[in-house]
């Protein structure tokens, strides 16, 4: 399942809450802005990013644990 754009997002978000109130072209030069804005991001959920972190995480852990043990093996 494909996630929806952020603009895309805020946009309905918006819409809700005005409940029809702000007239069309406003939200097509809104919807325009903001996909303008969000195009220099390169965004990922919350959860990808924390997955990532403890993938992180749990490398470095690896890399220091080998680079004990490689030490242990340089000793005379």
């Amino acid at each position: 399942m494909e996630n929806p754009q952020p603009a895309d997002t805020l946009i309905a978000r918006i819409r809700d809450v005005l409940g029809g109130l702000t007239p069309e072209p406003l939200m097509e030069r809104l919807t325009t802005m903001l996909e303008g804005f969000f195009e220099q991001f390169q965004l990922v959920s919350k959860r990808d990013l924390e997955g990532h972190i403890a993938s992180i995480e749990q490398l470095k852990s690896t890399i220091a644990d080998l680079e004990r043990r490689m030490a242990e093996l340089e000793r005379p």
